[in-house]
């Protein structure tokens, strides 16, 4: 009789272990689950939408913006243009770096002004 009520027992124990999704010591029968692979992100060019957005400020595109990346690995884009207001104004060389962090652009900055003062 005791060992019918331990059989019980455990019969009822595994039945709500099973239920409850609980599965220690026994085999797993579902497969893992896949991780997903990340896709890797096509990189934008906005090239056209720089140039674009140059001659609606009045600027003169002599050579529309091209994308580089530069020894920081950071998207740089480089156009030619000139004041559209001022007849016989001369080309300057407009360009925009993409960076990584607000930081990262005031570092950027502050190099660029230092390069300029000097």
């Amino acid at each position: 009789m005791q060992l019918k009520l331990v059989a019980v027992i455990v019969v009822l124990v595994v039945a709500s272990l099973l239920v409850a999704g609980c599965t220690v010591g026994l085999p797993s029968t579902s497969s893992p689950t896949p991780t997903p692979t990340p896709t890797p992100t096509a990189t934008t060019d906005y090239s056209s939408i720089l140039t674009k957005d140059a001659e609606s400020s009045n600027f003169i595109m002599e050579r529309a913006y091209t994308k580089s990346t530069n020894e920081r690995g950071n998207d740089v884009y480089k156009g030619v243009g000139r004041n559209a207001t001022l007849p016989g104004s001369t080309s300057v060389t407009l360009v925009t770096e993409l960076t990584k962090s607000e930081a990262e652009a005031k570092q950027v900055y502050d190099k660029g002004v230092m390069v300029t003062l000097r």
